[in-house]
């Protein structure tokens, strides 16, 4: 029976399981902003809190899997392995946009200062080793895993066999929106795409997990070596200047076209990789004049690819609740970021 049951369940998503899955997010995390709202704040219930919200990424995704009657493990490719290979393209990739994209945030947020703006949301408290290891499992570990579950295991997904730039803009837009940071809006918006090309492109969420995991890391860790040594770097600038920004935008743009083409190339490397390392193995045993020989070669998982496990094209009624429930999910988001930037404009 219990075989059956897993026969039973569907291996992909259809478009309208990554929009329920969101709804079902904004909906948990609406109701836990109102509950946390009374409790009393501290440094130890906050890192509690953060694991709780992130733990309703998890939660939304499962809620859609168990009411959807989908097979978790391979409708997100959590049924996937990585090698060692696979972790250092990873950290190279995560290493690369840090460096591509930074320069084109720094423009984006001059810009915004230009006419006023000062970042609301700080960085995080790191100034000793006991909260940086701390920070590696709340900001690192648990966040990479969480929100590469809804967001590529889920929302992405649910676009195979429909449209691969569509699926990738929309789960790169709405994890940029998620964040609700004014100052992160470039950098997120550009990683979100790149790990949904990435996630696309594999077939593997275990890779686009080590590169989210990688990038949190390297950027916590400059901000512990930075809070420890003491340089926090707030020095007055001076008057930012047009021709600054200009410059900055530009060659930020430059940085971040080239960012990409590298990525692009390292991409398809962690594609062979991560085909190599999930081939199944398989012994053959031949017989021939009274002997045998045992045979052993390896195969392509036997399953159908995911893009080749094409759902039906979606009828109208489909499509437009998919778009009203995303809709939702951007309205929520939306103002909260429209919230902190009017907060940075001094509103």
């Amino acid at each position: 029976m219990e075989n059956q049951n897993l026969l039973n369940k569907k291996k992909t998503f259809d478009i309208f399981d990554g929009a329920l899955a969101c709804l079902v997010f904004v909906i948990l995390e609406f109701v836990f902003s109102l509950a946390i709202s009374y409790i009393p704040r501290s440094g130890a219930i906050n890192t509690v809190l953060t694991v709780i919200l992130e733990l309703l990424f998890v939660a939304a995704s499962f809620s859609v899997v168990l009411f959807r009657n989908k097979d978790i493990y391979k409708s997100t490719t959590l049924n996937k392995k990585f090698n060692g290979k696979i972790v250092l393209f990873a950290l190279a990739i995560a290493g690369i946009s840090i460096i591509a994209f930074s320069r084109l945030t720094s423009g984006f947020i001059m810009l915004m200062e230009k006419f006023g703006y000062q970042g609301v949301l700080g960085d995080t408290n790191v100034s000793n080793f006991g909260l940086y290891v701390l920070s590696i499992i709340t900001v690192c570990v648990v966040p990479a895993f969480c929100e590469e579950l809804l967001f590529r295991g889920v929302v992405l997904n649910s676009f195979r066999g429909l449209n691969k730039w569509i699926g990738i803009i929309v789960s790169g837009f709405l994890f940029m929106l998620m964040h609700g940071n004014p100052d992160q809006t470039v950098h997120q918006l550009l990683l979100g795409i790149i790990l949904g090309y990435i996630a696309w492109e594999t077939k593997n969420i275990w890779v686009t997990m080590l590169i989210h995991f990688f990038n949190n890391f390297i950027a916590i860790t400059i901000t512990f070596i930075t809070q420890v040594s003491g340089n926090t770097g707030s020095s007055e600038t001076g008057e930012i200047t047009s021709s600054a920004i200009a410059v900055t935008l530009i060659t930020g743009i430059l940085f971040a076209v080239a960012g990409v083409v590298a990525i692009i190339y390292i991409t398809k490397y962690i594609k062979k990789q991560s085909e190599k390392v999930n081939q199944n193995k398989v012994q053959v045993t031949v017989n021939s004049d009274n002997a045998s020989e045992t045979i052993e070669a390896e195969i392509t998982n036997v399953e159908q690819p995911v893009d080749e496990l094409s759902q039906e094209k979606p009828n109208r009624y489909k499509v437009l609740a998919t778009i009203a429930t995303y809709g939702i999910f951007i309205i929520y988001f939306a103002y909260q970021w429209i919230k902190w930037l009017i907060v940075g404009f001094g509103g």
